[in-house]
C-alpha cells in the first residue's frame, strides 16, 4: 500500500456537552442566604433584652449570632472559591454537600442549649470534617488521614460526653445554661473531672500539642477543606471553652491549665514549623501554634 492509498478516518467531534453539576451553585447560594439571615438576626439582637430560647433546646444570644455571621461568611467565601477549585473534579457534588452540612452542624452547635444536642453537633462536626479530609476516595493516604482524624474526633466526643455526664450528675440539669448556673454547688471531684475532660476535648479538636498529629496528616484534603479546617474547625475548642466558661472560672487552677496548654502548643508549633520541608506542613504547624 502506498502512502497515497492510505486514508485517515477522523471521528466527528461530540456535540453533547456534559451538564455542569448544580450542587456547587445551589449550596453556595444557600450559604450566602444563611449569612444574610444571620446579619438580620444580629441586627434584631441589638434591641433584645435576653436570649431567644426554645426552652431546653436552643438559646440564641449575642455570642450565637456573632458566631453565625462569622461562620456563614467564611463558609460562603470558601464555597465560592471551591466552585473554581473543584470544577471538573470527581465527587464535586459530594464535596459541596459535605461542606454545606459542616456549616449547618456548626450553626447548630453554637446555638444548642440541650447537652445531647450540643454533643450530637460536636460529634457530627468531627465526622463531617474527617470525611472532607478523605475526600479523594481512591488515594490511600487520604483514606488513612481520614481514619486517623476520625479516631481523634471520636476521642474528643468521648471526652465531651464524660464532661457532660459529670455536670449532669452533679447539677441534675440537662441544659448547658442549667449546668453552668448550678456548677458552683457541684462536688469538687465531679467538677474536676468535668474541667479536665472539657479542656482535653477542646485541645484534641483544636489540634494542640500533643494532639496535633491529625492536623499534620490531613494535608491530603482539598485546599478548600483545609481552609475550613485551619481557619474554622480548629476554633471549635475555643467555642467549647467559651460556652462552659463559668465551669472553668470557678478556680484559677483550671484557667492556669488552659493557659499552660495553649502556651506550650504555641511554642512547640512554631518550633515544629522550622523543620517542615513543605508549605502545607508549615501551614499546619502554624495552625497548631
Amino acid at each position: 500500500m502506498t502512502e497515497q492509498d492510505q486514508s485517515t478516518t477522523v471521528a466527528p467531534l461530540s456535540t453533547t456537552a456534559e451538564p455542569a453539576p448544580r450542587a456547587p451553585a445551589v449550596f453556595t447560594r444557600l450559604t450566602w442566604l444563611l449569612w444574610a439571615a444571620s446579619l438580620g438576626l444580629a441586627a434584631a439582637r441589638l434591641g433584645a433584652d435576653g436570649p431567644w430560647v426554645v426552652p431546653g433546646v436552643v438559646a440564641v444570644d449575642g455570642l450565637t449570632v456573632v458566631l453565625w455571621v462569622a461562620v456563614t461568611f467564611f463558609a460562603g467565601v470558601v464555597q465560592s472559591y471551591s466552585r473554581r477549585y473543584m470544577a471538573g473534579r470527581a465527587g464535586v457534588e459530594r464535596f459541596f454537600a459535605r461542606a454545606f452540612g459542616f456549616t449547618l452542624v456548626v450553626s447548630v452547635l453554637v446555638a444548642a442549649d440541650h447537652a445531647a444536642l450540643f454533643w450530637g453537633a460536636w460529634l457530627a462536626m468531627g465526622l463531617v470534617m474527617a470525611d472532607l479530609i478523605g475526600h479523594v476516595r481512591d488515594w490511600p493516604q487520604a483514606r488513612a488521614s481520614a481514619r486517623l482524624a476520625r479516631r481523634y474526633f471520636l476521642a474528643s466526643s468521648g471526652l465531651l460526653a464524660v464532661a457532660l455526664a459529670a455536670l449532669w450528675y452533679a447539677t441534675g440539669a440537662t441544659t448547658i445554661s442549667g449546668m453552668v448556673a448550678a456548677v458552683g454547688a457541684a462536688p469538687a471531684a465531679l467538677w474536676l473531672l468535668a474541667v479536665v475532660a472539657l479542656v482535653l476535648a477542646a485541645a484534641v479538636q483544636s489540634a494542640l500539642v500533643p494532639f496535633h498529629t491529625w492536623l499534620l496528616s490531613s494535608m491530603t484534603a482539598p485546599t478548600p477543606a483545609s481552609a475550613l479546617m485551619h481557619a474554622g474547625f480548629v476554633n471549635a475548642g475555643g467555642v467549647l471553652l467559651t460556652r462552659f466558661a463559668p465551669v472553668l472560672t470557678l478556680d484559677a487552677g483550671a484557667m492556669l491549665l488552659v493557659t499552660v496548654l495553649g502556651a506550650t502548643s504555641a511554642l512547640l508549633g512554631k518550633l515544629l514549623k522550622t523543620v517542615q520541608p513543605d508549605v502545607k506542613g508549615q501551614l499546619g504547624c502554624s495552625t497548631v501554634g
